[in-house]
């Protein structure tokens, strides 16, 4: 019984000291409130990507180091889904809402799309803000010349050695295809790899941009003499981006020959191995320098770290399947699963737990000195200590090694509606005790496990339904501890109530997404209203010429005595057919706008010879031209370009450009157009004379629905709908528009378009998509809506 009456006694103890450094802690956080420092993290992707991920976490790991309270606020731009001009500048549009009236200490951008953009409107938005960057690949001291407020981290990644690697450890190889995706990062590693070529006595076979199912296809086919190089982000037909790890394991199980990468994600999912770059460890380097920065020094004094650590890492299931032995690997290469290998996991230890552990062993020395002699003193505290945890709003409770409730105070018997008869059970048994609280005891015990299992202190925030009542949200803390020899000891549970928090973070989300889906619909309900005002007008013209025309044909008829009755009625019908191609040319674009939106719009892909495309249709409408007073001219610097597209889609692309360039050209101007080679690009420019488009405008003119003069008394016709158009099927083809125009002076309208192929039969190097009759018809339709 005394042994009872101490063992209790120490658990009190701990208790109490773990009680007194929590409140402390929180004591400190409240004085150190003023020196917070606020830093916003400018992720490049979606909250679910696995890379942005390790390199968040390496961030916030290495900040939580400091000495001083850190409030991190996070972005994400979700730039794999989506990208282009007009996104990024709706992107600075929600940006400036959001945060002009914050103010950042530090902005930390990750990867090259976010560098990209606060290299663009970082002054804009946070001026003399520092910004320190990572996860930038092919860097340069010349991306960030004149920009002395910039410092950061460049992701290298040694594709070069992890080839030489992998050609070590398979002599055979005589291919390698290499699968990478069309994100800013994938163009930077193909120019990478692309200075390797030459260097291996292997073939290479690019494939960029592919979907899932076609990579996993294509990898079933490959032959034994073949190495695959991956590092490529996939979206399903859905558009739902998967994450690299996960199709990284769908196109292993799909191939037969090694898989190698240089990202530590895929390892475990479906790769041997290669000389590995971690988003963490980036992430901690650029924590590092963040917390120079805010110690005092200058970002233009730190240089851009180049040398982040590397490590080879290997699957041994992997090797085994390829018959592979480990003492062929690099020297130092880490090996995952292999047998009878155990592998320490860091430990982070806050100073609260140090303190505690302190604490504790120091009473336990003294109580151990005097317990002989103080056996009512300890009575007396044993009572002190009670009172105290019990007088306490905070819910605590302290569990044994085996999970059973040895001590919780009182806040915590009332979270339960129990009493003290659920001391000395387990979060199984109380369970069947209290079946209304099953979920919450499962719950229990699952952070319990985490605690132990990670040997670190753990936090989250759990709900406690209250049966009859509001449930209650509190934030707690799990703190394992352990005897000398690593055996465990017991596990102090803290916790806060943070309901009223919660809830009044609730209500500011809800009234922030209500303000903007307000904003939203008023935005949407603008642009329909002078849309239908605009299509009205649109469909109103066509169809009182036809009526017109319709009106002197009957005329005619009466007066067939006329000379020129024959000539007269040609004329009318002409007009009649003009306007019938003009209300198709709606139709039709009407319909294409409608399937893209719901994706719906499907690509014929076929590798053809986009010189030839565009050349003969160019060509085509040259009288055309001619004939309103209008010059063409056509030039490439290369006869022949194969590349996967539909033709009949880039057709309707040149069509509509040209047809733009007419109506808005002078006779006695000039129409040039022009392809030039790019290499894993091909550029096709269409430029006028024409009377140009004013600056403020440019932004405007590829959204839907939307035209430089919208007044219904325009002097050129038009929807609003063809460059939209345009721009999509430009972007079905992974490709870009752009514009570059000076009021008075003319535009030019410039698409690229990747230079990829489709597997598929030897391509036709002449253009016979359409049959004569059919390309005039696709000529009448685009430019039946310019007048003679």
């Amino acid at each position: 019984m005394k042994n009872n009456g101490w063992r209790v006694y120490n658990y009190l103890v701990i208790l109490l000291i773990s009680v007194v450094i929590f409140m402390s802690s929180n004591i400190e956080v409240f004085s150190k409130e003023a020196n917070k420092k606020n830093i916003l993290v400018l992720n490049s992707y979606h909250p679910e990507d696995i890379w942005a991920n390790d390199e968040l976490n390496g961030i916030k790991q290495q900040l939580s180091l400091a000495d001083y309270p850190i409030d991190i606020t996070v972005e994400y731009m979700d730039s794999k889904n989506y990208s282009g001009i007009e996104y990024i500048n709706k992107l600075y549009d929600l940006y400036h809402y959001k945060y002009k009236n914050r103010v950042f200490d530090i902005i930390i951008c990750t990867d090259n799309d976010a560098f990209n953009f606060m290299k663009g409107y970082g002054e804009k938005l946070f001026p003399n803000t520092p910004v320190v960057f990572c996860g930038v690949n092919n860097f340069d001291d010349s991306l960030i010349e004149g920009y002395k407020h910039f410092t950061g981290v460049a992701e290298i990644i040694d594709i070069e050695r992890t080839l030489d690697t992998a050609l070590k450890l398979h002599p055979q190889a005589r291919k390698i295809i290499v699968i990478l995706d069309a994100t800013t990062t994938g163009l930077e590693n193909r120019k990478i790899l692309n200075q390797l070529v030459d260097k291996y006595n292997a073939q290479f076979s690019f494939y960029q941009g592919m979907d899932l199912d076609y990579v996993s296809a294509m990898v079933e086919t490959l032959s034994e003499d073949t190495i695959v190089f991956i590092a490529s982000a996939f979206k399903d037909p859905k558009g739902v981006h998967i994450s690299m790890a996960d199709s990284g394991s769908i196109i292993s199980s799909k191939c037969s020959v090694p898989l190698y990468s240089c990202w530590d994600f895929y390892i475990n999912n479906g790769v041997v191995g290669g000389l590995m770059t971690s988003g963490y460890v980036e992430g901690e380097n650029a924590a590092n320098l963040v917390l120079k920065i805010l110690d005092g020094e200058s970002p233009s004094d730190l240089p851009v770290v180049k040398n982040s650590k590397h490590q080879y890492m290997f699957d041994y299931n992997k090797l085994q399947q390829f018959n592979i032995k480990p003492s062929n690997l690099p020297p130092g290469s880490i090996l995952y699963n292999a047998p009878n290998q155990f592998y320490e996991v860091p430990k982070v230890y806050t100073w609260a737990i140090i303190y505690i552990l302190a604490g504790i062993i120091l009473i336990l020395i003294f109580v151990n000195y005097k317990r002989e002699t103080t056996q009512k003193a300890l009575q007396e505290s044993d009572e002190l200590l009670r009172m105290v945890i019990n007088s306490l709003h905070d819910i605590i409770c302290f569990k044994d090694s085996e999970g059973r409730w040895i001590e919780a105070n009182t806040a915590m018997l009332e979270l339960y509606k129990s009493d003290r008869s659920i001391i000395g059970k387990t979060d199984d048994e109380l369970s069947k005790l209290l079946p209304e609280f099953a979920h919450q005891f499962s719950f229990c015990k699952s952070t319990d496990n985490i605690a132990w299992e990670t040997k670190s202190y753990s936090k989250a925030e759990e709900v406690f339904i209250q049966p009859g009542g509001e449930d209650k949200i509190y934030d707690v803390i799990k703190i394992p501890l352990f005897n000398e020899d690593g055996s465990k000891k017991g596990l102090v549970a803290l916790g806060h109530d943070i309901t009223e928090h919660k809830k009044a973070e609730s209500l500011k989300k809800k009234s922030e997404e209500s303000s903007r889906m307000i904003n939203e619909l008023i935005h949407y309900e603008k642009i329909r209203t002078d849309f239908f005002a605009n299509l009205s007008h649109e469909f109103r013209t066509p169809l009182n010429l036809i009526f017109s025309a319709l009106q002197m044909i009957e005329l005619l008829e009466k007066d067939q005595s006329s000379n020129s009755f024959s000539s007269k009625l040609t004329n009318y019908t002409s007009i009649m057919k003009q306007n019938c191609f003009r209300l198709l040319r709606i139709v039709n674009n009407l319909i294409d706008i409608t399937k893209i939106d719901a994706g719906y719009l499907l690509l014929d892909l076929k590798n053809e010879n986009i010189v030839s495309i565009v050349e003969e249709i160019s060509l085509s409408v040259k009288d055309y031209m001619e004939n309103r007073g209008l010059s063409l001219v056509f030039d490439t610097d290369i006869e022949e370009k194969i590349i996967s597209c539909d033709a009949d889609k880039i057709e309707r692309i040149v069509l509509n450009l040209l047809s733009n360039a007419i109506k808005f050209t002078e006779s006695d101007g000039k129409i040039e157009v022009t392809i030039t080679d790019a290499g894993d690009a091909i550029n096709i420019s269409v430029k006028d004379t024409g009377i140009g488009i004013p600056k403020e405008k440019q932004d405007l003119i590829f959204e839907k629905f939307m035209q430089v003069d919208k007044s219904l008394s325009r002097n050129r016709e038009g929807s609003g709908i063809g460059l939209s158009l345009v721009k999509s099927l430009v972007e079905l083809h992974n490709g870009h528009i752009s514009v570059k125009s000076e009021y008075g002076q003319g535009s030019e309208f410039i698409i690229t378009l990747p230079a990829v192929l489709t597997p598929q039969p030897e391509a036709s190097l002449d253009y016979t998509a359409h049959t004569i009759q059919n390309k005039v018809d696709n000529i009448n339709i685009e430019f039946s809506d310019i007048y003679a």
